[in-house]
């Protein structure tokens, strides 16, 4: 008779030691796809964050402007406005001292007999007068 092998329903010593030699590095090349999947990770992370910060930045930037043109035309209209302000008082200063000038002035001029403005305009239009009849004059004797 033959000797027959005794089958096991357990695997072999040898065959389990393979498999055991295996996990080491299957474990090794689930780690490695761990890490390359990890550093993908981080660097979309990092684009993604770095395209949020780029984006926070512009937003605070155009608010910074924002706030910046705002507080220019503020300033503009508060200028306008204190520039009318000083323009209305320049001119009622201006008409009280004329009128204070007039006042000072209106009794010296009576005193010395000074011409007025309006006999001053008078004269002017009568010299002018006087010059066209001469240069006609001038004309017809030449």
């Amino acid at each position: 008779m033959a000797a027959r092998k005794a089958t096991s329903i357990y695997p072999s010593f040898e065959s389990i030691q393979s498999s055991v030699r295996e996990i080491p590095e299957q474990v090794r090349e689930t780690f490695a796809e761990l890490r390359k999947e990890g550093e993908r990770l981080a660097a979309r992370v990092r684009r993604e964050a770095s395209g949020l910060v780029t984006r926070d930045r512009r937003e605070t930037w155009s608010d910074l402007v924002d706030q910046a043109k705002t507080v220019r035309l503020d300033l503009q209209k508060r200028a306008a406005k204190g520039l009318k302000g000083i323009e209305a008082r320049r001119q009622k200063l201006l008409k009280k001292i004329e009128k204070r000038a007039e006042k000072g002035l209106t009794p010296i001029t009576k005193r010395f007999s000074f011409p007025t403005q309006a006999e001053v305009n008078t004269l002017k239009k009568r010299v002018t007068t006087l010059e066209h009849r001469v240069a006609a004059l001038a004309g017809k004797r030449a």
